[in-house]
């Protein structure tokens, strides 16, 4: 039996940590390098920072990852209706 080639709509994943400036832009920056096809990730926080903190850039620079075009944004400032999937990295996130 031959089987059918499905097409694939890669899942939308919000990362949401609490200053949008470690964690969740962390996590985004691996979802871009590795779950490339899989996942369109984004992210946000509950009270985001002004910028990414220094500290994460060094550590993902180290890892050969670029934050390129991420910044720091506000979970207010995103559409969750339009995720598949939202990861609650701050423990802060109340469910609607």
């Amino acid at each position: 039996m031959k089987t059918r080639d499905v097409p694939h709509t890669p899942k939308r994943v919000l990362f949401v940590c609490i200053g949008n400036s470690c964690r969740s832009q962390m996590a985004e920056a691996f979802a871009r390098a590795y779950g490339d096809g899989v996942l369109t990730p984004s992210s946000a926080g509950v009270y985001p920072a002004d910028i990414i903190a220094p500290d994460t850039v060094r550590a993902m620079a180290e890892k050969k990852l670029k934050l390129d075009g991420q910044f720091p944004k506000s979970i207010e400032q995103v559409d969750r209706s339009v995720f598949d999937l939202i990861i609650d990295m701050s423990g802060e996130l109340e469910s609607e």
